[in-house]
């Protein structure tokens, strides 16, 4: 296993498994500010000893996460069935992100090698109506680089880092750089939070979360439909929603978001 030093170093992986001509199987999509941060922290390593398969490891605090670049079916569970002993050292946790039979299969594959179902995800949507009007609601602020600490803790707390990738402050410094964190206050504490990214004419909604203690005040929706004003310029809004959660489920679809067919299966597999 090798320590990874650059983007590059990622890329020429890829590029060693990749063939644009034929089909490959992934759940790695590189965004380099992201990957240049795990680089910093040197937390993300590579297998590539491996025909038609590249492994990358992203070592996180309590547990490691698996990412791989195929060539084909055959190829990944080769690979798995070689490469076994990464991933028997701490609890490895993987996302298989697809649709139908395809995802069924990828699932199966690692079903073989011991790795276990630990949640699911389904991609959420809405196409944004220009005739919409949502509030521009004066109680919901920005955050401010003030802010940092105080979000991190309450992701730690209350987010499950195995499905809900829970971001380095440095990430959360961005998100409040851009304007991207909206939060509500109380006693000047935090009792709420949006983070959202803007890409291209897409709002993509990372978190939403509402302090247990100030639950049903309506703060979640004065925070949800202030994300929806700053996203009027957008043509469409997405997240992912973990499929057990039937009351945010019920939510969203009060709001118009409706389930799409993009699965993301996350499994994991405990150290021996």
């Amino acid at each position: 296993m090798k320590i990874i030093k650059s983007f590059e170093e990622i890329m020429l992986g890829i590029k060693s498994v990749r063939d644009f001509k034929e089909k490959y199987y992934t759940n790695f999509f590189p965004n380099k500010d992201q990957i240049e941060l795990w680089i910093e922290k040197a937390s993300l390593y590579k297998i590539d000893k491996f025909n038609g398969v590249v492994f990358f490891i992203r070592k996180n605090e309590s547990f490691n996460s698996l990412y791989f670049v195929a060539k084909s079916e055959e190829s990944l569970s080769n690979g798995i069935s070689l490469a076994a002993n990464f991933f028997e050292e701490t609890c490895t946790v993987i996302d298989l992100i697809g649709k139908g039979t395809e995802l069924s299969r990828l699932n199966d594959i690692f079903k073989n090698y011991k790795f276990v179902e630990y949640t699911s995800l389904t991609r959420m949507s809405r196409v944004i109506n220009e005739d919409e009007d949502f509030k521009n609601d004066i109680s919901i602020d920005f955050a401010n680089t003030n802010d940092v600490q105080e979000i991190k803790i309450l992701l730690d707390t209350y987010f499950d880092p195995l499905s809900e990738q829970i971001p380095f402050k440095e990430e959360i410094l961005n998100w409040i750089k851009k304007n991207h964190i909206l939060v509500k206050r109380e006693d000047n504490l935090i009792v709420g939070f949006v983070i959202f990214d803007l890409i291209g004419m897409t709002s993509y909604l990372r978190y939403w979360f509402v302090h247990p203690e100030y639950r049903d005040k309506k703060i979640g929706s004065a925070l949800l439909n202030k994300y929806f004003f700053l996203s009027s310029g957008c043509k469409k809004q997405m997240f992912w929603v973990i499929n057990d959660n039937e009351n945010a489920i019920k939510r969203y679809k009060h709001y118009g978001f409706e389930m799409e067919s993009l699965n993301d299966i996350i499994l994991k597999k405990d150290r021996n």
